[in-house]
């Protein structure tokens, strides 16, 4: 999400109402795994942790609100 104030706003030449950055980014996370036993919760801690995309948008004030779940796999 983005307030598109920011960005077009014009004339360019005059402070914009509201900043350009990213608010807020939203999704899901599909984990595609074999392992029944694999904690989906510690797995998102992880990449929270260590991602290096995942720190700089959050040190950029955009929130991250993403749901981690397992992937449904389809049987033949």
């Amino acid at each position: 999400m983005r307030d598109f104030r920011g960005a077009a706003h014009v004339p360019v030449t005059e402070p914009a109402p509201a900043v350009s950055r990213l608010q807020r980014i939203e999704g899901t996370a599909l984990v595609s795994t074999s392992d029944p036993t694999i904690d989906v919760a510690e797995l998102q801690r992880v990449v929270h942790e260590r991602c290096p995309v995942a720190n700089m948008i959050s040190a950029s004030g955009c929130v991250l609100d993403i749901a981690w779940a397992v992937a449904e796999t389809e049987n033949p």
